[in-house]
Order: structure tokens, then sequence, then C-alpha cells
């Protein structure tokens, strides 16, 4: 992608796109295997968080780092920014598919405060794999780049 601008709408949506799959789908997946509801209560429960923006983008804030990451190096490699960005939201659905699973195991349990902690904290734990996305991106971005005369 030659276009810088192009870069960064592609990875914004990519980051939009695997956002919402990684939080509705593992939470619609927790509530239908571990508290046996029906898919169209799961469905119609799944998004509470929405109704509140602040919460919303500050859940969706490391999804949109990694985009930001990813398409900077874009600049260099396409295929390496592509690879980090899967990388990362790979990681960032086993977080959040431990927190939900975690969270429907405490609900059931009557803990009412582990349940909203597990999901809820999963961007403050994001930190480290930022921190090693910025790194990769340094790194991957200087791999095989003829020094400036």
């Amino acid at each position: 992608m030659k276009s810088p601008s192009l870069r960064y709408v592609f990875f914004l949506f990519a980051s939009l796109l695997s956002f919402l799959l990684v939080t509705v789908g593992f939470e619609i997946w927790a509530l239908t295997s571990m508290r046996g509801e029906s898919l169209s209560y799961a469905f119609a429960n799944s998004t509470d968080y929405t109704q509140f923006p602040s919460i919303a983008a500050f859940t969706y804030a490391p999804f949109f780092v990694v985009a930001w990451i990813c398409a900077s190096l874009g600049r260099v490699s396409l295929p390496r920014a592509i690879g980090l960005f899967v990388f990362c939201i790979v990681i960032f659905a086993a977080m959040y598919y431990s927190a939900y699973m975690r969270s429907e195991a405490y609900m059931l349990q009557g803990k009412w405060t582990a349940a909203s902690l597990a999901v809820g904290l999963v961007p403050f734990e994001s930190w480290p794999v930022l921190l090693v996305a910025l790194v990769a991106r340094l790194v991957l971005g200087r791999v095989h780049v003829p020094a400036k005369a």
C-alpha cells in the first residue's frame, strides 16, 4: 500500500473488526457455554458496554494502538506489519477468552466483583503486549533496510 492514509485506514478497520469479533464473540461464547444461555439471549446482552462510549473506547484502545503501530510498520514492510498485527490480535484473543471464561465462572459462584474485574482489567493487562509490539516494530522496521547514506 503506497498511500499512508490507506495503510492507516486498513489497519484501523482491521482492528475495529477484530475488536468486535474478539470481545463480542467471546462474550457470547462464554454466555452460551458456561451459563447455558440461548444464542439469542447472548446476542441481546453481549454489547451492554457500548451504551457507555468511554468504556467502549477504553476497551478498544489496545486494538487501536496495535493498529497504529502496525500501520507505521507497513511503510517499511506490509507483510511484517500484517504478521505483527495478527500476532498481537491472537494474544488479545487469548486474553479475552480467558477473561470471559473466568468472569462467567465467578458469576456462577456469586463473586460479582471478581467477575466484573476479570474482563474490565484486560485493557490494563495488555500493556506488555503493546510494549512488545512497539519493540517488534522498531526491530522489524530495521531488518534488511538499507543504510541511509
